[in-house]
């Protein structure tokens, strides 16, 4: 079997596990929250349209979309439809808990609860699933945190800033101005140096090009430099090369460079590595290299590696790399979906960690992919490293 078919068989097991998915949460919703209260059957029957439309959200954004995680349609309709979904679940999520408490009542009391009570009780579900995810969206759109760290290492650069960023996901739904305004956030603090962890994009650049060339205003010292994520490969990573070029921000898969000041003096090995993602697209890409990436490394110097997945921090380390950056994970974004985040990236969900005495920085995301555009708990943010050598 070789690499093309293999891609093909990727994305057809993708779209079975969608339409699985979709089912489910439609028959669940249906069985849970409808099928045993009466109301107007002309209500009922609404609800049951409504709960369909909103279950197979994804299987119709690709209709009229064309892409699943980048589909090319307005920003409201993205992050309306991305909403919708987040709230059905929290309803559905209630449901459960509802029933559990029903058959506690009828099987320890011997109490058959009301059909009044259980429209009452789904009623109140709804309200609070709608006040939830009014918040969530709200919080997605704000601007992001600026979080300071400091490291200090007699082999670090002295008085060195980093800039982090991750996870734009610029796309149909964020605005020009929005860009315009983090880029500002970003210059003024003033960085030797800015990196971008991937997942920079959604989409194609024609349908977003307004917005992707704001990226043009960052300015450090030392230059910006980027890592596709999973997403980049999503939108046809390859068609993006140009585009980077333009824009001035150098992309360093599976590749390097080191960081010199005006006199020559080496401050910093940078590495970076592409994402698994790569493998997977029909025609597959070059995954993580970890030979290529640190290819010419002279540990004399501190080695910072940009890796889209926090997962890859093991192999990050065993590379040689004292800094990892890394994203991907949007910090969880939902309490009790950001344990099974972590459970999925390695133990990895936000913040600070380490594994045999070398860091990682697990940025939260800067913007949020709009596909789930909901924060409970977990601001979007931008790093900020300053390296000490005392």
């Amino acid at each position: 079997m070789d690499e093309k078919t293999d891609a093909n068989l990727f994305y057809g097991s993708q779209m079975i596990v969608l339409y699985i998915f979709a089912l489910i949460q439609f028959s669940l919703s249906y069985i849970i929250l409808l099928r045993q209260i009466k109301i107007n059957r002309t209500v009922k029957i609404i609800l049951t349209l409504l709960f369909l439309i909103i279950s197979f959200k994804n299987p119709l954004l690709l209709i009229f979309g064309g892409n699943i995680l980048a589909p090319q349609l307005p920003g409201w309709v993205v992050v309306g439809a991305s909403s919708a979904q987040f709230c059905l679940m929290v309803v559905l999520c209630l449901g459960i808990l509802s029933e559990i408490f029903y058959l506690f009542f009828k099987i320890a009391c011997k109490y058959r609860v009301s059909n009044s009570h259980r429209v009452c009780v789904l009623c109140l579900d709804t309200l609070f699933a709608v006040v939830i995810t009014c918040i969530g969206t709200y919080n997605a759109g704000l601007p992001p945190e600026n979080i300071f760290y400091t490291f200090t290492d007699p082999k670090y650069p002295d008085n060195f800033r980093i800039v982090h960023i991750t996870d734009t996901h610029i796309g149909t739904n964020t605005s020009p101005e929005r860009i315009r305004n983090l880029v500002k956030q970003i210059n003024d603090l003033h960085p030797d140096l800015i990196v971008h962890t991937g997942d920079i994009i959604d989409g194609r650049y024609e349908a977003i090009a307004p917005q992707v060339d704001e990226l043009r205003g960052l300015k450090a010292r030392y230059g910006v430099y980027a890592v596709n994520g999973n997403h980049e490969y999503y939108s046809d990573a390859a068609s993006w090369n140009d585009v980077w070029g333009k824009l001035n921000i150098r992309m360093i898969n599976n590749s390097n460079v080191t960081i010199t000041d005006d006199s020559g003096k080496r401050l910093l090995f940078l590495a970076g590595i592409s994402d698994p993602q790569a493998l997977r697209v029909n025609p597959p890409e070059q995954g993580p290299d970890y030979v290529a990436a640190t290819e010419g490394f002279d540990r004399s110097l501190p080695m910072v590696m940009l890796s889209h997945r926090p997962k890859e921090f093991p192999n990050c380390v065993t590379a040689g790399a004292d800094i990892t950056l890394s994203g991907h994970t949007h910090g969880g974004m939902v309490p009790g979906l950001k344990q099974l985040v972590a459970l999925l990236n390695g133990g990895y969900v936000s913040g600070y960690y380490e594994h045999q005495g070398k860091k990682m920085i697990l940025n939260n995301g800067t913007i949020l992919w709009a596909g789930f555009y909901i924060r409970i708990n977990d601001p979007a943010q931008v790093v900020v490293i300053d390296l000490k050598n005392r």
